[in-house]
């Protein structure tokens, strides 16, 4: 997988992931340079920290599922984020990261369908991906998922 994909692959995450919990999706991208971003708007009234951990941690969640491992100097940023919304939630990361990988595997589809099209475009508006995967599904509910593995990252 290229680098360009596997970028694309972990915004598409952190995408799926503000439509999953209802945000707003304003717009992702690639840079021609490397790297990429996804801006949403979430409504402080309805963010939580595990919402704030599990967006984050979708990007990573997603580069995870396509490549099996994760580039921590690329996903530096979500990782530090991630867990300080944890903490600041009283939340364990490690127990934030299988609902990510959860979250991932259900909309995988959608994750894929939106990098292919982020690699053909290069940026993609809200309305372009809800327009690609549609309006969110059934609300996310976290569950208890000690059975779950922990990636390399998170062990040290």
């Amino acid at each position: 997988m290229t680098p360009a994909e596997v970028t694309a692959y972990h915004e598409a995450g952190h995408a799926i992931a503000y439509r999953h919990f209802g945000n707003r999706i304003r717009s992702v991208e690639l840079f021609d340079a490397g790297g990429g971003f996804t801006c949403g708007h979430c409504w402080a009234s309805q963010d939580t920290p595990l919402r704030k951990a599990m967006r984050s941690l979708s990007g990573p969640a997603s580069e995870y599922v396509a490549t099996g491992t994760v580039d921590r100097d690329h996903c530096r940023t979500d990782l530090e984020n991630a867990a300080r919304y944890a903490r600041d939630g009283g939340i364990r990361l490690d127990d934030v990261w299988p609902e990510a990988l959860a979250l991932v595997d259900r909309y995988q589809h959608d994750i894929e369908t939106v990098a292919e099209e982020l690699l053909r475009r290069g940026r993609l508006d809200g309305a372009a991906i809800l327009r690609l995967i549609g309006p969110p599904r059934t609300p996310y509910r976290f569950r208890d998922a000690t059975s779950w593995q922990s990636p390399r990252w998170a062990a040290g």
